[in-house]
């Protein structure tokens, strides 16, 4: 009996605890930072939570929403995309091409501005209640009309441009279009008409243009100056084309924009935007053009293929015509470089001569003259010496009759005074015998036949023998060894510039009187 009441209890416990587990689990959820949830409570009561953390729900229905949703439309299977979602866009040029995507979107949530702003906050939390309302509780839903969405948005784009410009130039045009209007709207659109150059007949007719066209000289180096005069066409050449047709008109169409402001006018607001809807990234992934398309694309390759050999065939020859005349001023100029080499090499060399013959006629200019103004000078002092010898000889000379005058007088003196004594004659004799010495040794006396000169002796400022052989006869003239009326002076010094010299004449045996 004990047994029985002990395992009804244990049961009992196991149903109560179930119970409050079950009764827990309804009356309270969580709620993640990276979720919004709706609670629609039994009495009808439609609630939002966003803010995260534990909280009651008194039995209401709790519907979770993550705030962030990557949205994959790609023509391969892939998790987020297991079948084809990718989008066909249909260009003006009839070429189409599948298109794969993926947008990143933000479901209706509050910033933190809002969360601080009850104002802001209440329309936040209408457009939650509005967005669970349109999708019903079901987030694949909401994703199946971002992919409507992308989709019309896809196709309205892709005619205003060829499948050759969306291949090309305008890829990231096209990107941007389908971006702005997936934020802002759907552009209004208009048809236009829009005139091709691309006739394969119109394409060899520019092409042989181009290559039999006259190129000047000036005309090479121009086009040649710069990569963009070579590389960029002018405007409607073959390499500005819409497409590649048969046709010379085509159909396609053009985003209507404001007059003033220049902006695209929106023709209906944005889906996404309605649902409460933000595009933070839309990329696309890939392009598959058809296979007509991709044709086309490679008979375009082809055509630039041979336009871009005809092109490079053109600049080799005009390079090799470059080669050439660079070559030919080459010659020319080596050529003159010689000529004026040689003449400037025989200018030298008869400037050479001449100054050599001027230096070899001024030296023997200098010569001749400085061996004439030393004969002129060797002359001068030879005269000098002559007449010193004649003045030595003349002193002696007069010495001696000198002393023959006084040993004349002496006697008649002796005559005249009567007989004088033996002392008287004795002394006579002995002055007689010394003024007889005196003049002997007087006209026994050797002047030089040479006379030696110093570098000195033509400075015009220098002594010369003659003014060293004055101060002697002066000597003599005092003693009383010369007798008459001479008189000797040294003629004053005649100061004059060095190359002057052969022209200033001695003046020393005139200074002699």
């Amino acid at each position: 009996m004990k047994k029985h009441l002990v395992s009804r209890s244990i049961v009992v416990s196991g149903f109560g605890v179930t119970f409050l587990f079950v009764l827990l689990y309804t009356m309270f959820a969580k709620n993640q930072a990276d979720h919004w949830q709706v609670l629609q409570y039994p009495n009808g009561q439609v609630s939002i939570r966003n803010k995260p953390g534990w909280y009651p729900t008194y039995f209401a229905r709790v519907t979770t929403y993550p705030r962030m949703i990557s949205v994959y439309g790609t023509k391969d299977s892939r998790p987020e995309s297991p079948g084809d979602d990718s989008v066909k866009a249909w260009f003006n040029d009839g070429g189409t091409a599948d298109i794969s995507w993926v947008v990143r979107i933000t479901t209706p949530c509050p910033t933190e501005e809002e969360e601080d702003n009850a104002e802001l906050m209440a329309k936040m939390v209408q457009k939650q209640r509005e967005f669970h309302r349109q999708f019903t509780g079901n987030i694949a839903n909401a994703k199946n009309a971002v992919r409507s969405s992308v989709r019309n948005v896809i196709q309205q784009t892709g005619p205003i441009m060829s499948s050759t410009e969306n291949q090309s130039a305008r890829k990231g045009e096209f990107w941007h279009e389908v971006n702005s209007q997936l934020r802002d709207g759907m552009f209004a659109m208009k048809p236009v008409v829009i005139k091709t150059n691309t006739g394969v007949s119109s394409m060899l007719e520019a092409m042989k243009k181009g290559n039999d066209s006259p190129v000047g000289r000036e005309g090479i180096k121009s086009s040649l100056a710069t990569k963009k005069d070579v590389a960029r066409p002018m405007v409607g050449s073959i390499l500005e084309e819409h497409s590649i047709s048969a046709s010379e008109t085509v159909m396609a169409a053009e985003i209507v924009r404001d007059v003033k402001t220049g902006q695209p006018i929106i023709a209906s607001p944005s889906a996404l935007d309605q649902y409460g809807m933000e595009v933070l990234q839309f990329s696309i992934l890939d392009t598959d053009y058809d296979t007509e398309t991709v044709k086309k694309f490679s008979a375009k390759k082809q055509l630039y293929l041979q336009a871009e050999q005809s092109k490079a065939a053109t600049i080799q020859n005009v390079q090799e015509r470059f080669k050439r005349v660079a070559e030919g001023e080459r010659e020319i100029a080596e050529e003159q470089w010689m000529a004026e080499k040689d003449r400037a090499e025989k200018r030298i060399q008869a400037e050479a001569t001449q100054e050599k013959e001027l230096t070899i006629k001024e030296t023997l200019r200098v010569e001749a003259e400085t061996k004439a103004l030393v004969a002129e000078v060797q002359k001068k002092l030879q005269e000098t010496l002559e007449k010193i010898a004649d003045l030595k000889a003349q002193i002696a000379e007069n010495d001696k009759l000198a002393a023959e005058i006084a040993a004349k007088a002496r006697e008649q003196q002796i005559e005249i005074a009567g007989a004088i004594s033996d002392r008287d004659k004795g002394l006579g004799m002995i002055q007689v015998e010394e003024m007889e010495a005196v003049t002997l040794a007087l006209r026994n006396l050797k002047v030089p036949d040479t006379v030696i000169l110093s570098p000195d002796a033509l400075q015009p400022n220098g002594g010369t023998a003659m003014e060293q052989a004055l101060p002697s006869l002066q000597l003599l003239k005092t003693f009383g060894l010369l007798k008459g009326e001479n008189e000797f002076k040294i003629p004053p010094k005649v100061t004059s510039p060095k190359k002057d010299v052969a022209k200033t004449e001695t003046t020393a045996p005139e200074g002699v009187k």
